[in-house]
């Protein structure tokens, strides 16, 4: 009966009615309740509502689903694994379902890489194994003709994974290379269409089954099909498991192995992905020369302001990614960053901070370690032009574990912000690692804690040091490999040209 009026309630949400969790509410209200709280970012109280449902109607999928969002949010990713393990068990088939949980693996500082990979590599057995057989194909033995590239995903609009696919886009080779697009897109908006502009073809396979997806795919005769979003929403890794396209590459969009043996290669580079590490893929690893990804910044980018500290007198660290990457450690780790700089501040901005009950939460937690007052400041998320400006604010960026920045630590550097890295094992933690690289400023990686306290404490302690970095960096990304699309996508297509040629071999050899 509950099921009946989750979908009902999904069609739209009434104004909310006055209540507490355990006041007495029909479980259509309830969950209407609920989602509204959620769509207003009142998600604590959302929480409450939906740990109630559960509390009595504990198999319902969709409300583990809604509740483990609600959490990640909010900065509390373990609490939200095993909500979202729960939504898998409920849903086993579901692609969805097992994207949320093995996304939010790669948050949690205490799953290390083995049980992630064997993780990935189990929920995509899983789902294979209801996908079919993998589609046989023959594969010709010209490694010079044109080839087809199909590069498939569901953020083909403005959206961090456009900033870094569309210089590759952009700068295609269309006489050795006929590119095709499958948006997998609910709602284009203007970046769509200017991304459809640069490509050869665009398809729109929102609503397509899998079966019919792949069939397109064929239809289109494509040598290499590209996935740019792995286990994240929207995906169709369940319709690649069909194998499609006689050669399937994962790059961009996800930062772990997919799990499924029809995936045949993990686009890398140097350094996100160090030798030892290919234990953990079931692709092959090929690694581009400089970096992964390339980056172009919006147009709307405010020019680098001046260090705050030169006018506030006091050094500000800061930390734009979402709550669900800091996690205790990680508090552990800036606290002693703030106790070794006295004066010094750190301000955070995240979606989860529009929720006045999780600004003390999270304020507590800080204050475990002597982070009180003043000292932490918290605003919440604000539009990308907003957001880009604010950096203006910061001297130093913190860089969280085990999943570190992307997006948020090439926005931060882009505005002159040197960022603070901690190594780690895997790509998801070395993202920050592989950017300072390319820019010459490998000095702020630590391999260790205290060597990450080290770097904070002699960057907030030589300002005019500090003021030559900020200075330097926008020119500096700006002639790095991080931001020549021409140079990048060459290294690109080298690489189609390769997992190409390799797929002949194997072809002949069999």
């Amino acid at each position: 009966m509950l099921l009946k009026f989750l979908r009902r309630a999904l069609g739209g949400t009434p104004p909310l009615p006055e209540a507490n969790a355990g006041q007495a509410l029909a479980p259509e209200a309830r969950y209407a309740l609920a989602q509204g709280l959620q769509k207003q970012k009142r998600l604590s109280e959302a929480v409450e509502h939906y740990r109630a449902l559960l509390a009595t109607h504990p198999e319902q999928a969709v409300v583990h689903n809604h509740l483990a969002n609600c959490l990640s949010l909010l900065g509390r990713a373990a609490e939200a694994v095993s909500h979202y393990r729960r939504y898998c068990e409920l849903q086993p088939s579901s692609s969805g379902a097992v994207a949320s949980l093995l996304g939010a693996l790669n948050y949690d500082p205490d799953v290390g890489p083995g049980q992630v990979f064997e993780e990935h590599r189990v929920w995509a057995a899983r789902i294979a194994a209801s996908s079919g057989t993998p589609m046989r194909h023959a594969i010709d033995g010209d490694v010079t003709r044109r080839l087809r590239i199909g590069y498939v995903s569901p953020d083909l609009k403005r959206h961090p994974v456009t900033y870094l696919f569309a210089p590759a886009l952009a700068h295609h080779d269309h006489g050795g290379f006929e590119i095709v697009c499958y948006d997998n897109l609910a709602r284009p908006d203007h970046v769509t269409a200017r991304l459809a502009r640069l490509t050869d073809r665009w398809r729109d396979v929102t609503g397509l089954t899998d079966e019919a997806f792949c069939e397109q795919v064929r239809a289109d005769g494509i040598d290499i099909l590209v996935d740019l979003a792995g286990h994240t929403t929207g995906g169709r890794l369940s319709a690649f498991a069909r194998k499609p396209a006689p050669v399937q590459v994962s790059w961009l969009g996800y930062f772990n192995t997919t799990g499924f043996p029809a995936m045949d290669w993990f686009f890398s580079d140097p350094h996100s992905s160090p030798p030892g590490q290919e234990r953990y893929f079931v692709e092959r690893l090929l690694r581009l020369p400089d970096t992964r990804f390339c980056y172009a910044p919006p147009e709307y980018s405010p020019e680098v302001a001046a260090p705050p500290a030169a006018r506030e007198g006091r050094v500000t660290f800061g930390c734009f990614n979402n709550l669900s990457k800091i996690n205790d450690r990680v508090i552990a780790l800036w606290s002693r960053v703030l106790d070794r700089v006295p004066g010094s501040r750190l301000r955070l901005m995240s979606i989860g901070l529009h929720d006045a009950a999780n600004v003390e939460h999270v304020r507590g937690r800080f204050a475990k370690h002597g982070v009180q007052g003043e000292r932490l400041e918290l605003y919440p998320y604000v539009a990308h032009p907003e957001l880009l400006a604010a950096y203006g604010e910061v001297d130093i960026a913190l860089d969280p574990f085990p999943f570190c920045g992307g997006m948020t630590s090439l926005e931060a550097l882009w505005m002159g912000v040197p960022v603070v890295t901690l190594e780690q094992p895997m790509i998801a933690g070395r993202q920050t690692l592989s950017m300072l690289r390319n820019v010459g400023l490998e000095t702020l990686v630590a391999a260790d804690e205290q060597g990450y306290v080290e770097i904070a404490a002699k960057l907030a302690g030589d300002l005019d040091a500090l003021a030559r970095v900020r200075a330097e960096l926008r020119p500096s990304m700006a002639a790095s490999p991080l931001m020549d699309g021409a140079k990048f996508t060459r290294n690109l297509e080298d690489a189609y040209r390769r997992v190409w040629l390799e797929a002949i071999n194997a072809e002949q050899s069999a």
